[in-house]
């Protein structure tokens, strides 16, 4: 199925991205925000190190969702090739590829906000019982 250049799969497959790419942009502004508030509190020990690896981490993922979004658009500005239209073997293991990365990916950062939720909650409750 397709609309003009679009196919089915490419739409499929940049917005299975765009949704990681948001809770990536989420992640990493509150992986800064922890950074700053480590740094602020003159923590030099492995909590530092975390928060800096989180940056990067969610730096790179968004960077990642990013890049499957580009792909996505330029896919879908290309007119079709006729011969793309032919299934076989390595064209289905690309689509599993490009259809599945970017889903895994919307989910682990959706997943890393809902466990950043639950530990700010239990953060935020020994506080409240110290």
């Amino acid at each position: 199925m397709s609309w003009g250049t679009v196919d089915l799969v490419e739409l499929i497959w940049t917005l299975a991205a765009v949704p990681g790419w948001i809770s990536w942009a989420l992640n990493l502004r509150s992986a800064y925000r922890s950074l700053r508030a480590v740094r602020g509190a003159g923590i030099v020990d492995g909590r530092r190190t975390v928060a800096r690896y989180t940056v990067r981490q969610a730096w790179i993922m968004m960077q990642l969702s990013g890049v499957f979004i580009l792909i996505g658009a330029v896919a879908m500005v290309r007119p079709a090739n006729p011969a793309a239209l032919q299934w076989d073997a390595p064209r289905v293991v690309l689509t599993i590829a490009l259809l599945g990365a970017p889903a895994m990916i919307s989910y682990l950062g959706a997943d890393w906000r809902r466990v950043e939720t639950e530990m700010l909650r239990a953060g935020a409750a020994r506080r409240g019982r110290g």
